[in-house]
């Protein structure tokens, strides 16, 4: 380590600055060390680059220093612009984009922070003793204003989970119903939670540490200046004749000092001129990110097939669980996290993991080749085929008997209700514990099918009661496919158990959701909290049954699938019922009409799985449980 610099050197060769903040001034700069790399491994530019770190921070000391103490501990909003800088300031003092410097924060994993004024909060010694809501993610509310301490809170407080604050800063430019945020400073175990509807969050309000916003600052004008950036450091001749005189087969000359952040920005822009979802524009945006974070974020004139294969091997030497090992650890950056695993002989990322990630920028790559950016393809025949091993019906299983008797037999289902706790509040049961996996069984629908039912989409047809299974963008529903839309009766378990009467009472109550408690995922919708509960909670954590992605909610359906094939029902009625295309030829496709649900209810009836003693549900627990969530989400 170079003391006089305060630099040290990654096991990726990579130098780091590193600074200690005095301890008065730790609660408000939110750290006790900041650590910025100088994204150079040759120590004299390192050293260059954090002489003038350094002296960012000395002058962010004078800053401090001057500010009198109780004014600093009584009036947090005078240190707006001491030491720290807004994201929207910084953008505009570097005419950087607001989304393309939020992805910089985020591919350099900077903290950033957030200036808490004297809001009404409650103070929690160690966050690790607040509930986790496992169901929605996040944190139990009540639990933190139980047995938190209610004050004002004043000076820099970090997002709790500070990737998805950012990312929501790109996508919608404003993250709202923002409620725990970690103490920093002094007591980083600490917690801060405010009620709903919590603190919204702009790029006016957060902010990083001037030193990182100055390394960021240096990057930025090194990768848009690259000669000046060599000549400034005085680069042997050697270096700059590489750089101007290199050549790459795959990519057209033209585009050689683009990014690769461009090249994902262009692929996507082109992408949305089609139809896209925006999971599938997330993924893309992961897979580059990642990219981006082990092999920086290159001119496209280095990427060739050398630098994908560099990309892969990288790839296999991470940890199977990064972000779990990151909190082993406490480690952030993903090269020290690279070292330890090797230093602890962790598993490593699967090959399965390694195909996504490398697979996930091939798409763009190959556009690139389309549109002319690219020559040639460096990713053709990267990867060797794989023979399959299992046919496609083998790659998820359907339940047992024993799985259907051990699913059904827990609590809620041979009560009718689930357990209050010692107030006589639901904190873990909701009502879709209790109907999604009996409607799973009894339907053969995919969980997201049910998950964003509205109550007007239980409807009667000849004395037949169904569920209209479509989709409406204006009330967000959404189907696989077209062939997804139909029409499913109720079994008459599903009706004995109360079905009808729950929706009558949530019709009463003024829902107009069959979930209310339900809180849509981003992309993933109504059905992510579910399928998470089920496939984590119950299957994982209740049942004890291994987590290889063999039995999850989605087993409900080739359950349903092969329980009417041994009954002998007919293919074309069993892909009505699971919303899949309606027969082989012509005449059953085009003009072969569904079969109104009158018909369809012998085919449902065939559903005759053995069941435990399931007692019918307790609407009016039900819906207290639907307002103590609603509560816990506010």
């Amino acid at each position: 380590m170079s003391h006089r610099y305060n630099l040290y050197r990654r096991a990726s060769g990579i130098y780091v600055v590193r600074i200690s903040v005095p301890q008065r001034f730790r609660r408000y700069a939110g750290q006790c060390e900041i650590h910025t790399s100088t994204s150079t491994y040759h120590l004299q530019e390192a050293k260059q680059r954090a002489t003038r770190l350094i002296a960012v921070w000395h002058q962010t000391l004078r800053e401090y220093e001057e500010l009198d103490y109780q004014t600093l501990k009584d009036c947090a909003p005078l240190l707006t612009g001491k030491g720290m800088i807004s994201l929207t300031n910084f953008s505009q003092a570097i005419k950087l984009p607001i989304t393309q410097l939020i992805q910089a924060v985020i591919n350099r994993r900077f903290p950033v922070f957030w200036l808490a004024s004297g809001q009404t909060g409650f103070y929690v010694e160690n966050a690790s003793d607040v509930e986790k809501d496992h169901v929605v993610g996040g944190f139990v509310l009540n639990s933190a204003f139980e047995i938190g301490e209610e004050i004002s809170a004043k000076g820099y407080l970090q997002p709790f989970n500070p990737l998805h604050t950012l990312r929501c800063l790109i996508t919608e430019g404003i993250s709202d119903e923002e409620t725990a945020f970690r103490a920093g400073g002094e007591n980083p175990k600490g917690g801060w939670f405010f009620d709903l509807p919590g603190v919204v969050i702009t790029p006016d309000s957060l902010m990083i540490n001037n030193v990182q916003a100055e390394s960021l600052r240096s990057d930025w004008l090194a990768s848009s200046h690259p000669v000046a950036a060599l000549k400034a450091h005085s680069a042997p001749a050697a270096i700059s004749a590489a750089v101007t005189t290199s050549t790459n087969e795959y990519v057209h000359h033209k585009y050689y000092s683009k990014t690769v952040t461009w090249l994902c920005e262009e692929y996507l822009n082109h992408r949305r001129k089609g139809k896209i979802t925006v999971a599938a524009v997330n993924d893309t945006k992961k897979f580059f990110s990642f990219m981006i974070e082990l092999m920086g974020d290159v001119t496209l004139d280095t990427v060739d097939r050398d630098f994908l294969r560099a990309f892969e091997s990288k790839l296999r030497t991470i940890p199977a669980n990064r972000d779990k090992a990151k909190i082993k650890y406490g480690l952030n950056g993903i090269n020290e996290l690279i070292a330890k695993a090797a230093e602890n002989e962790d598993p490593l990322m699967s090959d399965e993991s390694v195909r996504k990630y490398v697979n996930g920028v091939f798409g763009a790559i190959k556009w690139a080749v389309a549109d002319g950016k690219f020559i040639k393809s460096p990713c053709d025949n990267f990867f060797p085929k794989k023979d399959a091993e299992l046919m496609p019906q083998e790659l998820a299983e359907t339940f047992s008997s024993e799985d259907i008797t051990n699913i059904f037999s827990l609590p809620w289902f041979i009560s009718g209700t689930g357990e209050r706790n010692s107030k006589g509040r639901f904190h873990q049961y909701r009502p879709f514990h209790y109907w999604m996996p009996l409607l799973g069984l009894f339907t053969g629908a995919r969980v997201n099918e049910i998950a964003q039912l509205y109550l007007k989409d239980l409807l009667e047809e000849d004395g037949v009661f169904y569920l209209n299974l479509d989709s409406d963008e204006a009330s967000g529903k959404k189907l696989k496919n077209a062939n997804a839309r139909r029409k499913i009766p109720l079994h008459s378990v599903i009706i004995n158990l109360g079905f009808i009467d729950y929706v009558q009472a949530l019709r009463d109550s003024g829902y107009e959701r069959l979930f209310p408690e339900l809180k849509a995922h981003r992309t993933k919708g109504f059905g992510r909290p579910v399928s998470a509960w089920f496939n984590e909670s119950l299957l994982a954590g209740r049942l004890k049954m291994a987590r290889n992605r063999s039995k999850s909610f989605h087993s409900f359906r080739h359950t349903v699938a092969t329980h009417l094939k041994e009954k002998g029902v007919s293919s074309e009625f069993r892909k009505q019922l699971l919303g899949h295309v309606r027969g082989e030829t012509e005449t059953e496709v085009r003009y072969s009409k569904d079969l109104k649900p009158v018909h369809m209810i012998a085919v449902i009836e065939q559903l005759d799985f053995e069941l435990p003693n399931i007692c019918k549900f307790n609407s009016e627990d039900g819906l207290s449980a639907i307002n103590n969530a609603i509560l816990i989400k506010r």
